[in-house]
């Protein structure tokens, strides 16, 4: 029972991955529910898992995407996250250096 409490709860830390973050929500899965009980324990994750990323985009993604597995779910919310931590990084080193000139 603690665990599905944890697993509603759930919210992927700050310096947590995404991929880290359904890993914890794996293993606790596997702890709150019975073998038999797949479906109830996919369910639960995916809505975990979308309720907890940090970044709105990828739960929005994982909200219209609820008909797909929780495994299927976990490695498109990688991919996502790790194209928008990229873009970020990006924008981040673009700088410009405006020069003036007296004449």
């Amino acid at each position: 029972v603690k665990a599905r409490c944890e697993i509603k709860a759930a919210a992927q830390k700050i310096d947590e991955t995404v991929e880290e973050f359904g890993k914890r929500l794996l293993k606790l899965g596997k702890t709150a529910y019975r073998p038999n009980e797949n479906e109830a324990r996919n369910s639960a994750l995916k809505d975990a898992l979308a309720g907890g990323v940090r970044r709105d985009v990828v739960a929005v993604h994982l909200i219209n995407e609820q008909d797909k597995d929780f495994s299927e779910l976990l490695a498109e919310a990688v991919k996502l996250d790790a194209s928008y931590t990229a873009r970020e990084a990006m924008k981040s080193e673009d700088t410009y250096t405006v020069s003036v000139m007296q004449t």
